[in-house]
């Protein structure tokens, strides 16, 4: 693909986030018959901006990054069921991209301090899940660029809700009969006392 496509490409992505935003300020209940608004129908929502998520170039637009995560933040505000997937999502993300461990790191600091329940849900269970995965899935020698961005992710929630952090160190436990000790001692060393 030529860059002249690939750009034009991206503006389309562009307006195709704004306008799903858009669509979520629209009354549901209004517009179905039902009561409870289909899980189907966030799902649609929550597997484009976790595809979107994948796009590096398009998450250089920092308004089309701002588009994906204020859409997730809604959706999983009204449909808790998707938390799991994109925990799993992120997770898988922060393994393999160094470039969006920073803003998720962003969104869920910024969702663990909302007052929503299912947003600071969502960073005590990611925190976990991602030490967890750490244990089970990573070999040290041969992953180095996960076990960076898995400390950048882990400095970077202790520096910004280090009660948080605190809470859940005992998640860390498991690390000290893993290869991956040094995560937990760099990301301590960050830690703010």
């Amino acid at each position: 693909m030529s860059n002249e496509m690939v750009e034009q490409l991206l503006k389309k992505q562009k307006k195709c986030l704004i306008c799903l935003e858009e669509t979520l300020e629209v009354d549901f209940k209004f517009l179905w018959n039902k009561r409870q608004i289909d899980g189907e129908l966030f799902k649609y929502y929550v597997e484009t901006c976790l595809t979107m998520l994948e796009s590096k170039a398009l998450l250089k637009d920092s308004d089309a990054k701002q588009c994906v995560f204020g859409i997730l933040e809604f959706v999983l505000a009204e449909f808790p069921e998707a938390l799991k997937n994109v925990q799993i999502k992120f997770i898988n993300l922060i393994y393999d991209d160094e470039n969006i461990v920073e803003p998720i790191a962003d969104f869920i600091i910024k969702g663990y301090r909302s007052e929503k329940g299912n947003m600071s849900k969502l960073a005590t269970e990611t925190l976990m899940m991602l030490v967890n995965y750490v244990v089970e899935r990573t070999n040290v020698n041969n992953e180095s660029q996960a076990v960076k961005n898995t400390k950048e992710f882990l400095c970077k929630i202790s520096e910004s809700i280090p009660k948080m952090f605190y809470n859940n160190l005992s998640s860390f436990i498991v690390l000290y009969d893993s290869e991956v000790l040094n995560i937990l001692i760099k990301s301590i060393l960050y830690f703010p006392f």
